[in-house]
């Protein structure tokens, strides 16, 4: 069962449960709520609209060495929606956007190095990844890209090369029947799924020199491929 501890005022100090413990502090107009257990605790901020503005992840080993291994921001439009967060840890920073339906529209990764220049140190956010989003009316995903960044130096002042995913959804009026998909490589086409039924659906894989296969499925069945060249059926290949 759990225990509560309450002071003179009448006011909750603390509650135990088990091995678990949360405290509810009050400075002002902010709320700090703290959940420990065993080697982690978690201390959640809220501003004086009862919003979560803040959020802590302790490691506790003891005093002098315990430290927070992720922090993460919410921020907020002037009508109280969520508009970004942003996730903190040693080596890296996570930025998230959101549109007015709370929907993730934008993903931003960042690395961190120190970089030494002109005898004088440095610390250097640099982009390594990203993701995008794009929703129909009916709140549905109609395309996806998901970006990733290489670097060649030392300076990570820009990427030297970069690989881009996009996905595309096309919705049928039959919603048991799975979106079609196109899948592209670096603005390159590289498959498509066409779906008939829920488990009746073509893909089509796409090569270099307009080599293309086509697969047939029935029932998440495959059934038969199809290979193709500048368009023209070279061969087929039937499945039992």
């Amino acid at each position: 069962m759990p225990k509560e501890y309450i002071d003179s005022d009448l006011q909750l100090r603390n509650m135990t449960f088990d091995s678990e413990i949360f405290i509810p502090e009050v400075r002002g107009t902010e709320t700090i709520l703290i959940n420990s257990f065993e080697n982690k605790a978690v201390r959640d901020f809220f501003d004086e609209n009862n919003r979560l503005v803040k959020k802590e992840v302790w490691e506790i080993s003891d005093v002098k060495s315990s430290y927070p291994v992720q922090i993460i921001y919410f921020k907020y439009s002037d009508s109280g929606l969520l508009v970004s967060k942003n996730i903190l840890k040693d080596d890296m920073e996570e930025h998230v956007e959101y549109d007015s339906e709370g929907l993730p529209v934008l993903l931003e990764e960042f690395n961190f190095a120190e970089v030494t220049k002109n005898d004088k140190t440095e610390n250097i956010k640099y982009k390594v990844h990203s993701e995008s989003w794009k929703y129909d009316k009916e709140k549905r995903i109609e395309s996806f890209e998901k970006k990733i960044f290489e670097y060649g130096n030392e300076n990570y002042k820009k990427p030297i090369k970069s690989f881009l995913e996009e996905k595309k959804y096309f919705y049928h009026e039959d919603s048991e029947i799975p979106a079609d998909q196109e899948i592209y490589e670096n603005g390159n086409l590289q498959k498509k799924i066409i779906y008939s039924t829920k488990t009746n659906y073509i893909t089509e894989l796409f090569f270099e020199s307009d080599y293309v296969v086509k697969t047939f499925y029935q029932d998440d069945r495959r059934v038969r491929d199809e290979y193709f060249l500048d368009g023209k059926l070279l061969r087929s290949k039937d499945y039992e």
